[in-house]
């Protein structure tokens, strides 16, 4: 299959709105915003960076993402940054008792809704996400890790846009 093929079966789609919820460093915003690119992914949140906003980090590791980091949107708590989001994900690598529906990384682009706006809520850095923010979410994504499942932010969010590219789904040219 050439580079940009679909994958049979593949959705047209566009990429998910990336959420990232209270990052703690400024270097995992760049990291992330450079993540999004090159998988086409484009509208980032960010809900009260530890760091303030602008960050001087964030822009010196974004590179040539920084136009992602130039139109991310800065929200001062998590329900105004999903208030338009139609089908919100939370990503954890660890177990909730929680009552949600868990869909791992690599199943995520048959899960992901058609014709939706679509979130996927990245957690802090140290301690993820909290059970309190999860209960926003419709679904839990897990990204399958070996016994060591501490993933950085930035790592998180290039494996479910790999993952969701894998399958066909683009952005769509705005």
């Amino acid at each position: 299959m050439s580079r940009n093929q679909k994958h049979p079966g593949s959705k047209d789609l566009s990429m998910p709105i990336i959420i990232l919820v209270e990052p703690q460093m400024g270097e995992n915003i760049g990291a992330t915003a450079r993540a999004m690119k090159n998988f086409n992914a484009s509208e980032l949140r960010i809900v009260t960076p530890r760091d303030g906003w602008p960050n001087k980090q964030a822009r010196s590791v974004a590179v040539s993402a920084i136009d992602i980091i130039d139109d991310a949107k800065i929200y001062d708590s998590l329900e105004a940054s999903i208030e338009d989001i139609d089908y919100l994900y939370a990503t954890t690598v660890a177990s909730r008792n929680i009552n949600k529906d868990y869909v791992l990384s690599e199943n995520l682009s048959q899960d992901c809704p058609a014709g939706l706006k679509v979130g996927i809520m990245f957690g802090r850095e140290n301690c993820g996400l909290q059970n309190r923010e999860i209960t926003y979410a419709h679904k839990i994504i897990n990204i399958n890790t070996g016994d060591f499942n501490s993933l950085n932010i930035a790592q998180s969010v290039i494996i479910i846009c790999y993952e969701l590219r894998q399958f066909g789904i683009r952005d769509k040219k705005k």
